[in-house]
């Protein structure tokens, strides 16, 4: 468990009022105000937003961290068949709450009428989405995007250069951009928050770290896949 000291404990309460602020302000009064869920994703539990129309804004919070996503699907593809979500966590990862991160996540759930299945692993989508604005409010600067595409047969794949950028806390995608999206994914890590047993040497480098995790995640997928 984390202990925070009265300075932290301030700061959280402030970042927390924030956050709340934030969701209330006028920028993001536009957005859909779809009641928020609870799901377990690479067993962290994540607070999500469903994506229920065929384009629209979002805006979901947890803890410090907020995440806004603003998108377009294909009108073609759009179904109740096909269920995604909007995802924020603020907190220390997995089972041994060991490393601390920050993630925003739009991710594609295993079953169109079970929102808890929002954590599975996937590998087919038919929903095309043509815009994704996605980023952050983030309290560290190790923040690390991702994309993963999925084609018609299941496989998975990474988008060609220039489909999508990265600003640092955001991804926005081009305006070409033609997509089967299983999941984007902005990781953050905040290294001075680790719990105690975190070795702080050459191990814990953010990049190191970073391709660690996707490279773990990915493995299990493609095996998955096999």
């Amino acid at each position: 468990m984390e202990v925070l000291d009265e300075t932290e404990t301030r700061a959280a309460v402030a970042s927390a009022h924030d956050a709340a602020n934030w969701l209330n302000s006028p920028k993001t009064r536009t957005y859909d105000r779809s009641a928020p869920f609870e799901a377990k994703l690479f067993h962290d539990t994540y607070t999500l937003k469903a994506l229920e129309k065929p384009s629209g804004k979002l805006g979901i919070c947890q803890g410090r961290l907020c995440c806004e996503l603003e998108y377009a699907i294909a009108a073609s593809t759009f179904s109740n068949k096909e269920l995604f979500a909007l995802g924020a966590f603020d907190g220390l990862h997995g089972h041994e709450k060991t490393y601390y991160m920050q993630n925003c996540v739009l991710v594609k759930c295993a079953e169109a009428m079970r929102k808890s299945s929002c954590g599975s692993f996937v590998f087919n989508s038919s929903t095309v989405f043509t815009k994704i604005a996605f980023c952050g409010q983030f309290q560290t600067p190790y923040v690390y995007p991702q994309v993963i595409l999925s084609d018609s047969e299941g496989h998975l794949q990474i988008f060609q250069p220039g489909a999508w950028h990265f600003t640092g806390s955001a991804i926005e995608t081009s305006h070409y951009f033609n997509g089967t999206v299983l999941n984007a994914i902005l990781l953050g890590r905040d290294y001075t928050r680790d719990g105690a047993s975190v070795d702080k040497g050459a191990g814990s480098h953010p990049v190191v770290s970073f391709l660690v995790l996707i490279s773990g995640i990915l493995e299990i997928k493609l095996l998955k896949a096999d």
